[in-house]
């Protein structure tokens, strides 16, 4: 086999690769999946607080980890107001009607989360674990708020 002949067999078999990526992406946004899209988001949340819980009460010591899941936090929260678009409300959902009828609302409090998550973010990169704990406490009543109007009671 010469080396054009390996070129054009990696350029088609590359470009059907595209291709297929690029047409399965056009019917991803069915309502269904951007509720699973949605709660691997919350759960990945919840994840990276919960770590950072366990090196702010002293369970785990890796303070030096804090960054990383600080920086997760404040990429997850960067998504919650597309993570709820118009029809969106479907399935098996934690999120209340109330968070589609006062949009406004809850952009206001994915704001705040945004900024409580900066904060964190911060806290972790000082390493100083009493830094840690206050953003983590102030990030947890943003995001506790939150809940409280727009998430059932679990």
């Amino acid at each position: 086999m010469t080396f054009m002949t390996r070129t054009a067999i990696v350029a088609i078999v590359a470009g059907g690769i595209a291709f297929a990526a690029g047409s399965a992406g056009m019917a991803a946004d069915e309502p269904e999946n951007i509720l699973m899209y949605r709660q691997n988001v919350m759960k990945s949340l919840g994840a990276n607080i919960a770590n950072l819980a366990m090196v702010a009460k002293g369970q785990v010591s890796f303070v030096g980890n804090t960054p990383i899941n600080a920086r997760a936090i404040r990429d997850g929260v960067s998504l919650i107001k597309g993570l709820f678009p118009d029809g969106s409300n479907v399935g098996k959902t934690n999120a209340l009607p109330k968070l589609w009828d006062d949009r406004a609302g809850f952009e206001e409090d994915a704001t705040k989360a945004a900024e409580a998550a900066d904060a964190m973010v911060k806290a972790a990169d000082s390493g100083d674990i009493g830094q840690i704990r206050q953003a983590l406490g102030a990030l947890g009543k943003t995001c506790g708020g939150c809940h409280k109007t727009y998430r059932k009671e679990l």
